[in-house]
């Protein structure tokens, strides 16, 4: 499918679950995307694994806690540094109480 070429999203809670599984999503639909999220290692092997399967760089991961406005800020600045702007947001990510 080709639903979402030169569209760029930013993910928040995309290390696992729902949040991957969108971000491989969006990746088949031909965006560029920006995931987040606080587990940092799962995080970066999401994006390698999504890299790797479409044999280009279209997601780039960043370190997002949804609870500070300055990783809000650092995430859009990714987003507009790496592919030029933002299209869309996923605002995915859940907390533990």
């Amino acid at each position: 499918m080709d639903r979402l070429p030169g569209k760029v999203a930013l993910i928040s809670g995309a290390a696992r679950g729902q949040g991957a599984t969108e971000a491989h999503r969006f990746a088949e639909e031909n965006a560029r995307i920006v995931i987040g999220d606080v587990r940092d290692d799962l995080l970066q092997q999401t994006a390698d694994a999504i890299n790797e399967k479409v044999g280009a760089k279209v997601v780039c991961p960043v370190h997002l806690d949804v609870t500070r406005a300055v990783d809000w800020r650092n995430a859009v600045k990714k987003c507009q540094e790496e592919f030029g702007g933002l299209d869309i947001l996923v605002n995915n990510a859940g907390m533990q109480t």
